[in-house]
């Protein structure tokens, strides 16, 4: 049993669309049969693994410094966030809802984030609000 084989008019829809719609108008753009295979056939034609909106630095979703300074790391030691929130005490999905901006961790869960990446965090107080130093390796 083969896939859906996508039309012509199909995929220009799909070009059209994938930088502006949600999963919801999308599915119900196309035929019953090609919903499994949208996200797909959008990389395969060059537009990305998911739409735009989902990503944070277009969805206006604004992500911490500290928290994209341990996502980079987390990424370049190539360590999966299930290996990273086993290490924690929390689950996958907080991790990934942390480094999208979604939810924010608590100060002892970034500590220990960091200290499983091998790094170590400090803040300090300036005139009243809490300040972060930057991402530093543990000595």
């Amino acid at each position: 049993m083969g896939g859906y084989t996508w039309t012509a008019v199909e995929t220009q829809r799909l070009k059209h669309l994938w930088p502006v719609a949600g999963w919801p108008e999308l599915q119900a753009a196309f035929p019953a049969r090609a919903r499994h295979s949208i996200a797909k056939h959008a990389y395969k034609r060059g537009l990305g693994n998911r739409p735009p909106y989902l990503r944070p630095e277009v969805a206006g979703v604004a992500v911490d410094p500290v928290i994209a300074s341990l996502t980079a790391m987390r990424r370049r030691k190539r360590i999966r966030r299930e290996a990273l929130s086993r290490t924690i005490g929390v689950h996958r999905q907080q991790v990934s809802q942390w480094e999208r901006g979604l939810h924010q961790p608590t100060w002892a869960n970034v500590q220990a984030w960091a200290a499983a990446l091998g790094m170590r965090l400090t803040a300090v107080e300036r005139v009243g609000s809490l300040a972060s130093i930057p991402v530093r390796r543990a000595s």
